[in-house]
């Protein structure tokens, strides 16, 4: 004779779950935002200081997307950013260097994972 396995309270279960994913996905989307502006401070502080304008003009935004889909950028927005950016032969002031914002991502990798996975 076979054996029947009857569960109860699937729809429960499922609804659980779909609960679930929408708070992971809040969680995702703060914690996206938190780490760009850890990117954004981080990259502020060894942005070349002789460029004022440059350092003051840096901004996290979100350019679309929810929940796990957030895309956050964090960008210099004076018109010579890419320049200074991208110049390695450049002299900088002491703790100022060229890569100021890719540096920070490359280097802080775990940290900012860290406050993605953290954020609340």
């Amino acid at each position: 004779m076979a054996k029947v396995l009857e569960i109860k309270g699937m729809s429960a279960v499922i609804h659980k779950l779909a609960i679930c994913g929408k708070v992971m996905e809040g969680r995702v989307a703060r914690g996206l935002h938190q780490a760009g502006l850890f990117v954004q401070r981080e990259s502020q502080k060894i942005c070349p200081i002789d460029k004022g304008p440059l350092r003051g003009g840096a901004s996290k935004r979100n350019v679309g997307g929810t929940g796990i889909k957030t895309d956050i950028v964090v960008a210099y927005h004076e018109e010579y950013a890419i320049y200074v950016h991208e110049n390695m032969n450049a002299a900088h002031n002491t703790g100022t260097t060229a890569k100021y914002l890719e540096r920070i991502v490359r280097e802080r990798r775990k940290e900012i994972m860290d406050i993605i996975k953290k954020t609340p």
